[in-house]
């Protein structure tokens, strides 16, 4: 928006780091920083922050699906977009929801659909539920995955994907928080 925030390594360890940021390491913290400014990120109004749990898990960027929606808007050649989820019936059939599953359905997945302008055709992407459902260590589903909530995710899972499909020079390698990726490969 315009404002220049500089970020030190100790205010991002104390203000913008979810879960333990005295693990977070100097390269991970620098890589963070030239991300949000390659990106133009604005961290301090929750664009995307910093997570790490433990010493052997690598930190990740995440970015708020809240980001990834104001930057589709902004294209010239977008025109909206859809998303919802994909259950399969109680007979087998397999149906499109805006995001409702009835009592008797089954959660399977998530879907996108946008035609930018001058695409002659529209565009549609299908992720599987199964790949996203996050564990906690003990491997139990994490709360931000239980049932009740499944449906939200990956809806969103689904609408990251897309965008960053439609417009890559805005989104390419950023994750939202329901896809869950590294930061880096090891």
């Amino acid at each position: 928006d315009g404002q220049e925030v500089r970020l030190t390594p100790e205010i991002v360890k104390k203000y913008l780091v979810q879960g333990k940021g005295e693990l977070v390491t100097v390269p991970e913290l620098m890589y963070f920083l030239n991300i949000c400014r390659a990106r133009r990120l604005n961290p301090l109004v929750k664009d995307c922050y910093l997570v790490k749990y433990t010493e052997k898990e690598n930190a990740a960027i995440i970015t708020s699906v809240d980001f990834f929606r104001k930057r589709a808007r902004a294209q010239k050649d977008c025109n909206g977009w859809k998303k919802g989820v994909i259950v399969k019936t109680k007979d087998g059939q397999v149906r499109d929801s805006y995001g409702l599953v009835l009592k008797d359905e089954e959660l399977v997945g998530g879907w996108f659909e946008a035609q930018p302008e001058g695409w002659t055709t529209p565009f549609r992407l299908e992720v599987n539920l199964s790949g996203y459902l996050k564990k906690t260590s003990e491997g139990k589903l994490t709360r931000f995955w239980q049932p009740e909530n499944q449906p939200t995710m990956i809806a969103k899972v689904a609408e990251a994907q897309g965008l960053r499909t439609l417009w890559p020079d805005e989104f390419q390698q950023l994750y939202a928080e329901e896809e869950g990726r590294p930061i880096a490969d090891e």
